[in-house]
């Protein structure tokens, strides 16, 4: 059974472009959601908001939280607030052109019917989270609008027309237009572009700006290769870490081990290299404490920059097997760890695949 009712709409909750009409359509047919045609750039259309979703909307500009009390919502108007700008951004990547038209969910279990796209804003936002490789901070930001700019600029001085709307400042990550229009202001103040919204250009420092961005973007992605688990010993253990490393490996684990990477690290400046997985490129980093582990000067630097990662999260990233009671500086009595006395590598390595296991 199917119900359409005509109601008053001015703006989308979502992308708050106008409703053609000032008119929605409310369906209760297996989802119950709003449906309606907005102007994208100079088309129409299609676009739809779950009732679970609008809730949410509704209670981010309203502040009125008494509707998600007790619910399975309760206390995801602010999570919501702070996925929507990393969802802008990703259905942006291609013009927004896979987002309409669809029903838009916030967190429903959906299967798509009747060949309708729906859209989980939660698992496209955590799935670019997994990733990693979207713009995070302030400065991550403005170098994005500068290496698009730079990307949209076909000769020196070319004026490029921007958007107010939606359609721009969401392919930035941003929450809304007065946010992008701050960046805008901060890269003018940098003078890195002159103009005024919608019409901006690249100075000649921008430019030159922008280039050095790209160089090392395109240094970084070769260095960009992300690992589960990396391994952290010295050369007298390697027998037994070896085996730790094989059957991780056996078991579809993406495990740094050195003997593993050979081709990766021919070349490579190691001390940076190393210190990039350690800090930044893995998700757990076991280390296997020992007297000779204490006294090299590379293992120190792969247990300081993995100190450096578990500082700044302030949550369980080191995971220690020890040899013998050697003290490690930085490391803590209380933490917890494992004997290599008492289990056998491939334990080791089980009880490493579980920990992954219960934290993804």
């Amino acid at each position: 059974m199917s119900q359409h009712n005509v109601k008053p709409l001015k703006h989308c909750p979502l992308t708050k472009l106008e409703v053609r009409g000032g008119e929605a359509k409310e369906e209760f047919f297996k989802h119950e959601a709003i449906y309606y045609w907005i102007k994208v750039g100079s088309e129409d259309h299609y676009l739809g908001i779950c009732r679970n979703l609008k809730m949410l909307l509704d209670t981010i500009v309203n502040g009125n939280k008494d509707g998600l009390k007790y619910g399975p919502y309760e206390g995801h108007d602010d999570l919501l607030k702070e996925y929507l700008p990393i969802f802008f951004g990703e259905m942006g990547k291609d013009d927004f052109k896979s987002m309409f038209p669809s029903l838009i969910h916030w967190d429903c279990s959906v299967n798509p019917d009747n060949g309708q796209r729906h859209i989980n804003i939660k698992e496209v936002v955590e799935k670019a989270m997994e990733k990693g490789d979207y713009p995070k901070d302030r400065k991550s930001k403005l170098e994005y609008i500068l290496s698009y700019l730079k990307s949209k600029t076909t000769h020196d001085g070319e004026i490029l027309s921007l958007g107010s709307d939606f359609t721009t400042w969401g392919k930035f990550y941003m929450r809304n237009v007065s946010e992008f229009n701050a960046y805008i202001s901060e890269l003018k103040g940098q003078k890195l572009i002159a103009g005024d919204l919608p019409n901006l250009t690249l100075t000649l420092t921008g430019l030159s700006k922008a280039e050095s961005l790209n160089r090392l973007e395109a240094t970084s992605e070769v260095d960009s290769k992300k690992y589960d688990i990396a391994l952290s010993f010295a050369g007298e253990q390697r027998e037994f870490v070896e085996q730790v490393a094989q059957e991780l490996k056996d078991n579809g684990v993406e495990v740094f081990y050195d003997d593993y990477e050979h081709v990766e690290l021919w070349g490579k400046d190691l001390y940076q290299h190393l210190s990039n997985i350690y800090s930044k490129r893995c998700a757990y980093c076991i280390i296997f404490i020992s007297d000779d582990y204490a006294r090299k000067l590379w293992t120190q630097h792969e247990l300081k920059a993995a100190q450096s990662r578990a500082f700044k999260e302030n949550q369980e990233y080191i995971l220690p097997v020890r040899f013998d009671t050697t003290e490690i500086d930085g490391l803590h009595d209380t933490v917890g760890y494992l004997d290599a006395k008492d289990y056998t590598p491939i334990e080791i390595a089980q009880k490493a695949i579980q920990k992954l296991k219960t934290n993804n």
